[in-house]
């Protein structure tokens, strides 16, 4: 049985040197298993013996050792299931990758680049999760010396008072639905919505739309999915240097 959950099941009882062990040992598990008790004990505050009465006394062991030994077989369980969920994870990540290669094709990121670089002054959003593309865009552009804004969905009632034909909005939305999209889709400027719901209400108001991959197909509950996002805005970034021969990267 998990070690942590015994000891959580008996932390009521426990006094307050004991509940020092108990944190640091909730905190640090590794510690159990490469400190030495008198190391172990300092950490937490309180004397070897201390450390030695409770796990005898609280946790019902006859010696640390025998503590020790469990904790170890506990610790090496819990980190072979946690490599098959890593491994899991790393799975779909990569499978969630070839996705998104096979859509972002040459042509398609050459086009994207080229709808830029006819913009006057460009400009970028996102709700939520999503801003972190846009800011992510915005840094990598002025990286190479071009202008980009950045504006939080709370500030667009103002910013799109400036927008003017010639100039792009870039929107990063999950979703592609909320509230504040709808308030932008009769801009003047061209616009650009990076999103990963294929159903998208507003998206036929934009000039582009570009739909990223999921795995489950439900773009709301794939956590994996933002993680593209980021990659897409390197990419688009990457064959906007090309096509203006800014060798940034």
């Amino acid at each position: 049985m998990n070690p942590l959950i015994i000891m959580e099941s008996l932390k009521e009882q426990f006094s307050p040197a004991e509940l020092a062990i108990y944190d640091l040992i909730k905190k640090q598990p590794s510690l159990v298993t490469h400190a030495t008790t008198t190391d172990l004990a300092k950490k937490a505050g309180v004397s070897q013996p201390t450390l030695t009465r409770f796990v005898k006394k609280q946790l019902g062991y006859k010696r640390y050792q025998d503590f020790r030994f469990d904790f170890i077989n506990w610790l090496s369980s819990n980190n072979t299931a946690n490599t098959d969920e890593d491994n899991e994870y790393f799975m779909r990540l990569t499978k969630l990758l070839e996705l998104t290669k096979a859509m972002l094709t040459d042509e398609v990121m050459t086009d994207l680049a080229g709808f830029l670089s006819q913009s006057e002054h460009l400009f970028a959003t996102g709700g939520a999760k999503s801003f972190l593309s846009a800011k992510l865009f915005e840094t990598l552009m002025r990286k190479m010396g071009v202008y980009v804004s950045s504006y939080s969905t709370d500030y667009l009632d103002d910013a799109v008072n400036y927008f003017k034909k010639d100039d792009l909005l870039l929107i990063f939305s999950a979703g592609g639905e909320s509230s504040y999209i709808r308030k932008i889709t009769n801009l003047k400027c061209k616009t650009l919505l990076v999103t990963a719901n294929p159903n998208a209400k507003y998206r036929k108001h934009f000039n582009k739309v570009i739909t990223l991959p999921t795995l489950s197909g439900d773009w709301e509950y794939d956590s994996i999915s933002p993680i593209m996002f980021d990659i897409f805005t390197e990419l688009l970034v990457t064959y906007y240097a090309k096509m203006s021969n800014n060798h940034y990267l």
